[in-house]
Order: C-alpha cells, then sequence, then structure tokens
C-alpha cells in the first residue's frame, strides 16, 4: 500500500481540488546501483520554476511524466515499466538541454510529486 508523507496528506486536504505538480531528479553519471549522496549533481525539472529543499527546479517539463506500471498481485510485485518526459530544449540561461545528455544516459531518474505549500523534498510523493 502506498504510504503518504504527513505533510504531503495533509496539502491534499480532502482531496476534492489538488494541485500536484512533478518534480524530477536526474542524477548525473549515476548508475542504477549507485549510491545518492548529498554530493551527487543533478539536474531538476518541473513544469514550473520552483524551489523546494534549497533546490531550485527549472521548469522545463512540458507536462506531467507518463508512468506506466502494472501489479501482480498474486506475486505482491509492483513494476513501472517505462517513464516518460517531455523537456523544452529552448535555451536557459545561456544553456540547452541536449547539451547535457552524454552526461545523463541510462542516469538514475525519481519522479516525485509536490503540493502547493510543501517546503521539503521528503515532504513530497515519490
Amino acid at each position: 500500500m502506498l504510504t503518504l508523507p504527513p505533510k504531503f496528506k495533509q496539502a491534499l486536504g480532502n482531496g476534492t481540488r489538488t494541485s500536484l505538480y512533478p518534480l524530477v531528479r536526474i542524477y548525473k553519471g549515476v548508475q542504477i546501483d549507485d549510491p545518492i549522496t548529498d554530493e551527487t549533481e543533478s539536474i531538476n525539472l518541473s513544469i514550473k520554476e520552483t524551489n523546494i529543499g534549497g533546490e531550485a527546479y527549472k521548469g522545463l517539463l512540458l507536462n506531467s511524466p507518463s508512468i506506466s506500471s502494472k501489479a501482480d498481485i498474486i506475486n505482491n510485485k509492483y513494476t513501472i515499466s517505462s517513464v516518460s518526459l517531455s523537456i523544452s530544449n529552448a535555451p536557459y540561461n545561456g544553456k540547452i538541454f541536449s547539451d547535457d545528455i552524454p552526461s545523463l544516459l541510462n542516469a538514475v531518474v525519481q519522479v516525485y510529486y509536490a503540493a502547493n505549500g510543501l517546503d521539503s523534498l521528503d515532504d513530497c510523493l515519490l
């Protein structure tokens, strides 16, 4: 079962109207079994410019990530088979996103969902 962080659950309120937005962290040069530390360099993206936990997120995502998943109830397994990201390649602070592509191939990516009023990544839903 999915466990929501307490502040995330509180930000959702009664759930009739929510304003969730994605936060995507792409870890440069980090492969699937590599440790992620505080010093690990990441590219932070969102659908709007925002700041969470002292980290700036660039508003380069064109839409929310599309996540394909499946649940095997018999074997109690949950699998995410793919995540699709649409990222703007327009110049941003003098760089274009595709300049970093070689260091991002097969990199670890984390997709969080945040709500208005949250100020820490630990309060967001991974």
